[in-house]
């Protein structure tokens, strides 16, 4: 049975673009979770099942998230979430959501095959970006405070017969710092991880270039909800006290977006 999280911690609502609370992605048994006072981590593991491949992970430095000043939307580039990354996107995160992820939602996020983050840092200007053929967009080789991320979880499409035969992205977040805001930067993420989202699948699973996206946003976040609005999303439904500790509402949102 999947249990929404004991409690939330109510931030900043203004760069909260989109909270998920009930993650319903499958993490390995044999992975130890840390537990975390401020959200149980049965809300977002289901445990009891076949452990799945996990990515390798090479480094395990983490660093702490500094103030950076306003940052043009140009001088920023996005990549997969690294480990060196890892600290920086949970601060990223609880500094501006209203609710909190334990450690282990971050960490998996990083191992899991099933899950994908992208990282939006500052550009270094002394360096050249190389791209290489894994990572499909540029990386800085130095270590930046990350100003956004998106992260979500791809479904492919059934073999069987299905009323929706095109692979399904539910995205999990979606935040932007305040020295990054009205730049553009969350539609930049948006578009990357639907780009990435249809690299991700194997060879063969689909043919077709759409791709259906689902989530859930804060009711009163009306810039978050035209955003996706003018990316093709509609509203489906409305959650009554979706984030329960605040007694808030959710818009769900959803629609086939064409890659």
């Amino acid at each position: 049975m999947l249990l929404e999280p004991s409690s939330y911690l109510p931030l900043n609502f203004g760069p909260s673009l989109t909270t998920h609370p009930s993650l319903c992605y499958y993490a390995p048994d044999s992975f130890p979770s840390p537990s975390s006072p401020s959200c149980s981590i049965e809300a977002l593991v289901r445990t009891g099942l076949r452990p799945f491949p996990v990515r390798r992970v090479n480094s395990t430095t983490t660093w702490r998230l500094q103030v950076v000043d306003k940052v043009p939307v140009k001088s920023i580039e996005l990549g997969i979430m690294r480990t060196s990354d890892l600290e920086g996107v949970k601060m990223l995160h609880d500094s501006n959501l209203p609710l909190v992820y334990p450690t282990s939602f971050y960490t998996h996020l990083l191992i899991s095959p099933l899950l994908m983050c992208l990282v939006a840092r500052p550009s270094s200007p002394a360096s050249s970006v190389p791209r290489t053929p894994a990572n499909h967009f540029p990386l800085s080789t130095a270590a930046c405070s990350p100003v956004g991320c998106i992260s979500a979880q791809v479904f492919e499409p059934f073999k069987t017969t299905s009323l929706l035969p095109i692979p399904t992205l539910q995205v999990l977040s979606l935040v932007v710092d305040s020295s990054s805001r009205r730049s553009g930067l969350a539609r930049r993420l948006f578009k990357a991880l639907l780009d990435q989202a249809f690299r991700e699948l194997p060879t063969g699973s689909t043919s077709c270039d759409q791709i259906y996206v689902k989530l859930h946003v804060l009711e009163r976040n009306e810039a978050a909800i035209a955003l996706y609005r003018d990316l093709g999303l509609v509203e489906t439904a409305r959650c009554r006290r979706y984030y329960q500790r605040l007694g808030e509402d959710a818009i769900e949102m959803s629609g086939v977006v064409r890659l």
